[in-house]
């Protein structure tokens, strides 16, 4: 094996993101950039005009019943 110590270094800017009101992961755009972003995870769309159809209480309690299901496989 080789001793030699490789240095690394990440350029550009670190890209914070924001807290997903409904699966609370980090995973919508940070602050008013996060507005109208759609979360990858639970697919919660982030603010506007009611474009989920669901309150946030409902959209909650079924992706934990989604969790819950996907873990009995």
């Amino acid at each position: 094996m080789d001793n030699r110590e490789n240095k690394y270094s990440v350029v550009g800017e670190n890209e914070g993101k924001g807290l997903c009101p409904c699966c609370r992961y980090y995973s919508i755009g940070f602050g008013e950039e996060g507005f109208y972003d759609i979360c990858p995870v639970c697919f919660w769309e982030n603010g506007g005009d009611d474009p989920n159809h669901i309150t946030l209480e409902e959209a909650q309690k079924k992706l934990k019943y989604l969790v819950l299901w996907i873990n009995l496989f």
